[in-house]
């Protein structure tokens, strides 16, 4: 939970993946001793629902982020998604908001995001659905999930796993180690504003396989508007050579202060283990502008980088 709250992650899925198609919502609730023991169909395996919903709602408390719930359209049904909702986020007195109550949580869970089923265009899917067919159970789960709770079902982005599974963080029973990918996810969670810029770009390029005209550096950058500050995030994908680079504003000028946030390792291949858990990290690096609109810097080789610039 300590390098979770790290990468600040603004939400969390539950139930993840495959496993919502043959989810059901409430084996999961009330006293664990009389959850039902159920045989998880998309991992072969034994699911206890010893870790249902009031788990994951305090789970996401804990690490300060909002829960993400998916509603399961494989082969579940619409009423069983809607009274999911209901019981997480009833205010009146019906059935689902006092059973709610009755297992200890009186003020209702708020649960802002809500999903509707997990690739349910795989045909490895429990209840797969062609397109159309799940462009319409889409609009009618969603229709009467909002008559109980008006939520915004909205766009996003997300990392896949957060432990063990193609994940940034490792566990074993005697620690964990952080894989090569937490540190560029937790750089940009913690320092990108809330405006994306419209980056001009113009440098080196190179080909590879199939691709042609493939940028050396990578650029995006971010306008944090309360604070005043423009984060400027750059990959360089060259193997071997530092990239001198000069970035220009449009307007305005960088203030005396920059940081610099650095993720890499001794090689391009190089990866955390049990065994070498700190071949790729990140450091940080601090130092003076002057008040002008341009500012240069020598990006590493295979590296990511943040610079972060007042103005």
């Amino acid at each position: 939970m300590t390098a979770l709250k790290r990468l600040n992650v603004p939400l969390v899925r539950y139930p993840g993946g495959n496993f919502v198609s043959g989810y059901r919502w409430m084996d999961g609730i009330g006293p664990k001793e009389d959850r039902p023991i159920r045989v998880d169909m998309a991992w072969n395996d034994i699911d206890s629902n010893h870790f249902g919903t009031n788990e994951f709602i305090d789970f996401c408390r804990k690490i300060n982020t909002e829960p993400y719930m998916v509603v399961n359209c494989g082969d579940g049904d619409m009423r069983e998604a809607r009274d999911w909702v209901e019981y997480c986020n009833g205010t009146k007195n019906t059935a689902l908001a006092k059973l709610r109550r009755q297992h200890g949580y009186e003020a209702p869970h708020n649960v802002k995001y809500w999903g509707i089923g997990n690739e349910v265009d795989g045909h490895w899917q429990i209840g797969y659905k062609t397109p159309n067919e799940y462009a319409r159970a889409y609009l009618e789960y969603a229709k009467v999930m909002k008559w109980i709770d008006p939520a915004n079902t909205v766009k996003m982005a997300n990392i896949a796993q957060l432990v063990n599974a193609i994940a940034p963080i490792f566990t074993s029973k005697t620690g964990l180690v952080l894989q090569t990918i937490f540190y560029p996810f937790e750089l940009y969670s913690k320092t990108c504003g809330g405006t994306a810029l419209d980056v001009f770009w113009k440098g080196e390029t190179f080909s590879g396989g199939a691709y042609t005209d493939v940028r050396v550096l990578d650029v995006s950058a971010s306008l944090d508007e309360e604070t005043n500050r423009v984060t400027v995030y750059v990959v360089n994908r060259s193997k071997t050579e530092h990239m001198e680079t000069t970035i220009t504003l449009a307007q305005g000028c960088f203030g005396e202060l920059v940081q610099a946030y650095v993720v890499n390792g001794p090689d391009v291949k190089s990866e955390n283990t049990f065994a070498t858990p700190d071949e790729v990290g990140m450091s940080e690096v601090k130092g003076d502008t002057e008040k002008k609109s341009a500012f240069t810097y020598n990006f590493e080789p295979h590296s990511v980088t943040a610079l972060i610039f007042a103005l």
